[in-house]
């Protein structure tokens, strides 16, 4: 019987004259892994081992139960335990993530930041530069503006021609430029 793994006694005579019976077959087989209705799991078989070497020792049942309340209180202990360096090595991996995230998130704030990116379109901002011929007209215009109670609303008719062709010479071919 040291291999047997599975015993199944259910409605057998046997159970009800075997005082303890789940604990003693337990404790007699060390491999079972099933008996009756329900499994033998590790902390069970801890439980009986301690119930059943105290009985052996001490030939009092008291003892027995009280060295397996003990063992009960062991198991919970060390199970809380478990649980507690689990909770502390899952809180120091999300303090790890949230680091990576915060880091990464500056990173990418740096990187709008330094190129130049439009706020409210999300476009790329192109530096171009201006001519001079522009920034007198530019400067006119805010002049006049500043002086004239109706200012002009056609930009077109105030930029002569030649200074629209000499700003779109100084466009990259890459980037298109237009007036509409």
């Amino acid at each position: 019987m040291p291999d047997l793994r599975v015993l199944y006694l259910i409605g057998n005579p046997v159970v009800k004259l075997i005082k303890n019976y789940r604990k003693i077959i337990i404790s007699k087989c060390k491999q079972l892994k099933y008996l009756d209705d329900r499994p033998v799991f590790d902390d069970e078989r801890r439980r009986v081992t301690v119930w059943s070497n105290t009985l052996e020792l001490y030939n009092d049942i008291e003892k027995a139960n009280e060295a397996e309340r003990n063992e009960i209180i062991l198991i919970k202990k060390e199970k809380d335990l478990h649980d507690e360096r689990n909770h502390l090595a899952f809180c120091e991996i999300m303090k790890q993530g949230q680091e990576i995230r915060k880091q990464r998130e500056l990173e990418q704030n740096n990187v709008i930041t330094t190129t130049n990116i439009n706020q409210f379109s999300g476009e790329t901002i192109v530096n171009i530069p201006e001519s001079e011929e522009l920034k007198k007209i530019r400067q006119e215009r805010w002049n006049n503006a500043a002086t004239d109670s109706n200012p002009v609303n056609d930009v077109k008719s105030t930029i002569p021609i030649q200074t629209v062709f000499k700003f779109k010479e100084n466009v990259d071919e890459n980037n298109l430029l237009s007036l509409d």
